[in-house]
């Protein structure tokens, strides 16, 4: 068993970039979830979750769901235009979501992702001798603590519902469809899905959604 100082590597270029564009605002969100209170599992607890994560791969996929979960990895933004203009969401509306969400909820993630800079499922798997092969993933390219497609879905689920609240049954199952795929692909940790839903609930509290 490792200790609990097994980390991800360092920041791609265009992460960096990323995250150097982070406002004030979002930067004294990002600190807020720096704190010891949010830390992620320790290694005992990361070992259960790998295995759980084992489990999941084996009994939850089948080449319907490999196919959805694979186009929300490969280009998350394209899938939820395709949804959101299903929904009845113009191309001018869910450009100013995609926009707000680019422009602060990603710089938002980096930041935080940087600091915790939590391995991969895959990594810890490595170490702890278990057999955890992910699915290829196109973004699964940083730290994993919080999920990233996770917070960026939660944000454009709760912009697209301001705007079609008749459709939320939808929007809730690509949300949850989204979160259950970072998982099954073995791509994420149950915990890292969780805590983006806290910063979501932070951002919707604080009101600092458009």
């Amino acid at each position: 068993m490792v200790n609990d100082d097994l980390f991800y590597g360092n920041l791609s270029n265009t992460n960096k970039n990323i995250m150097n564009n982070i406002s004030k605002k979002y930067s004294e969100v990002a600190e807020r979830f720096m704190d010891s209170y949010y830390s992620y599992p320790s290694a005992n607890e990361t070992y259960s979750e790998v295995n759980s994560l084992i489990k999941r791969m084996n009994t939850t996929l089948n080449e319907e769901t490999i196919e959805l979960y694979e186009s929300q990895d490969k280009n998350l933004w394209n899938y939820l235009r395709s949804t959101s203009n299903n929904m009845g969401i113009t191309d001018k509306e869910y450009n100013d979501i995609e926009k707000f969400i680019v422009d602060n909820i990603a710089p938002l993630i980096v930041y935080i992702k940087d600091y915790w800079n939590r391995a991969r499922p895959y990594q810890y798997a490595y170490m702890f001798d278990l057999n955890l092969i992910p699915y290829t993933t196109y973004s699964g390219h940083s730290a994993s603590y919080p999920s990233g497609h996770t917070l960026e879905t939660e944000v454009w689920g709760y912009m697209v519902s301001k705007i079609k609240p008749n459709k939320l049954s939808q929007i809730n199952k690509v949300v949850n469809d989204v979160n259950e795929g970072r998982m099954n692909l073995g791509i994420h940790f149950p915990s890292d899905i969780q805590f983006s839903k806290e910063i979501f609930d932070y951002l919707v509290v604080e009101k600092l959604l458009m």
